[in-house]
C-alpha cells in the first residue's frame, strides 16, 4: 500500500501528461513514411548538362545576327529534316537543306536535335501515309521494323526498303505543305525573342 501511494504522488503533479512509460513497454507510435524516390545523381547530372547545353546553343543562335526570316526558315527546315522517316539520316538531310537554301547550320541542326524524339514517333505514320498514297493492300508490320532496326540496322533497311521509300515520299508531300505553315508559326516567336534579347 505504501508503494502504491508513492506512485500516485509521483503522477499527481502531471495533470495533463501521462505517467512515464515503464521499461520494456512497446512503442505504439506510427512508423515514419518512406522517403520519396529520387533520380540517381548520374542521370540528374546528365539531364542538367543536356538542358544547359541546349540553352547555351539557343542563346548562341540568337547572337549570330541573323534576320528573323533567315532564322525562322532555318528552324523550319531543321524541323522538317528532323522528322525524316529513316532514323540516323536526319543530320545529312538537314545539311543538304542548309546547302540548298543557304540556311544557318547551327539553327538547322539545333531544331533537328530537338526533334529527335518526334522523329522516332513519325516513322510509322509516314509509312502508313505512303501506303495509303500507293494503295498498298498489305501494310508492313511496324513491330518487326523497329525490332529489326535495333538488331541489324543495315539489313532492316534493305528488307523494308519499299516501305521506307513510300515513307520518304509521304514525308516529302507533308513537308511541302508543312514548311510554310511552320514558318508562319515560328516567325512571330523568333521576332519576339530577338526583340527581347536586344533589351
Amino acid at each position: 500500500r505504501a508503494a502504491l501511494t508513492r506512485d500516485l504522488e509521483e503522477c499527481a503533479p502531471q495533470e495533463q501528461d501521462e505517467c512515464p512509460p515503464t521499461q520494456g513497454q512497446p512503442d505504439y507510435s506510427p512508423p515514419l513514411p518512406p522517403p520519396l524516390p529520387s533520380l540517381p545523381q548520374s542521370i540528374a547530372r546528365r539531364m542538367s548538362s543536356f538542358f544547359n547545353s541546349i540553352s547555351t546553343r539557343i542563346k548562341d543562335v540568337f547572337k549570330q545576327g541573323l534576320t528573323p526570316s533567315a532564322l525562322s526558315w532555318s528552324f523550319t527546315y531543321g524541323i522538317i529534316g528532323g522528322i525524316f522517316p529513316i532514323p540516323g539520316v536526319t543530320t545529312v538531310i538537314c545539311a543538304f537543306f542548309t546547302w540548298m537554301f543557304s540556311l544557318n547550320i547551327a539553327a538547322t541542326q539545333l531544331a533537328n536535335l530537338l526533334c529527335t524524339p518526334l522523329d522516332l514517333l513519325m516513322v510509322v505514320p509516314f509509312i502508313r501515309i505512303g501506303e495509303a498514297v500507293f494503295f498498298v493492300q498489305h501494310p508492313v508490320n511496324a513491330g518487326a521494323l523497329f525490332d529489326g532496326l535495333q538488331s541489324d540496322f543495315i539489313a532492316t533497311l534493305g528488307q523494308f526498303a519499299s516501305s521506307l521509300v513510300m515513307a520518304v515520299c509521304a514525308w516529302a508531300l507533308v513537308g511541302a505543305f508543312l514548311a510554310p505553315l511552320l514558318y508562319l508559326l515560328i516567325h512571330p516567336v523568333v521576332t519576339a525573342c530577338m526583340k527581347e534579347a536586344k533589351k
